[in-house]
């Protein structure tokens, strides 16, 4: 008498994962999208402030007046500008800008520190959410908190550019190291001392971080 023999079953799927209590992540997750809604609308919001163009400080005023000044009479006449010796780069590119577009300089100087707003804060959050694990967003929001990604909005001034490509450095290096990486790196640091000297004291800070 033949007995038919039974198998026993097999699994054919892994075990499921123990299930994490913690939702943080996916409420981060879904919220996400609509972080990026408010803090895109915050960086125009505050950029709007930029416009229209008017000397309300003296610095970015002084700056433009130097660089009609050399527009108009070349490097022979005195350094009417802001501070040449610190800040050569920032000169350099207003002039080089003004030359290419025919824009006023004041106008050109409030643009350029308008863009350089917005890269601050995106920058600097790409930055912060890199050692925190939260949405860039959110971090961005978090950045400003500092003077300088709101300046933009009310007067020219020669800390934005400068502060906007040592942001931009420091995302760039707190990533994984690669030869391209540090190269991009060194070079926004290096045109941010160029746009203003002093910038370099922040460099000491880099070496937490690679």
């Amino acid at each position: 008498m033949m007995t038919e023999h039974t198998t026993p079953l097999h699994r054919t799927t892994e075990p499921h994962e123990p299930v994490s209590l913690d939702r943080s992540g996916d409420a981060w997750s879904r919220a996400t999208p609509w972080l990026w809604v408010v803090f895109l609308g915050w960086i125009t919001l505050n950029l709007t402030g930029a416009f229209p163009a008017g000397p309300n400080a003296a610095d970015g005023l002084q700056e433009a007046v130097g660089v009609d000044h050399i527009l108009r009479y070349g490097w022979d006449g005195p350094r009417l500008t802001h501070n040449f010796v610190g800040c050569s780069g920032t000169t350099m590119l207003l002039l080089t800008l003004s030359k290419l577009t025919g824009a006023d300089s004041f106008v050109v100087y409030s643009i350029v520190c308008a863009v350089s707003g917005a890269i601050f804060a995106l920058a600097a959050g790409g930055f912060v959410a890199r050692w925190v694990r939260l949405p860039v967003p959110l971090c961005g929001m978090l950045a400003y908190t500092f003077p300088e990604s709101i300046v933009c909005g009310t007067y020219t001034n020669d800390t934005v550019l400068p502060a906007a490509f040592a942001a931009l450095a420091f995302y760039v290096l707190s990533g994984r190291l690669s030869a391209m990486r540090l190269a991009a790196g060194s070079i926004c640091l290096g045109l941010a001392g160029w746009f203003r000297a002093d910038i370099v004291l922040v460099t000491p800070a880099l070496l937490f971080i690679l």
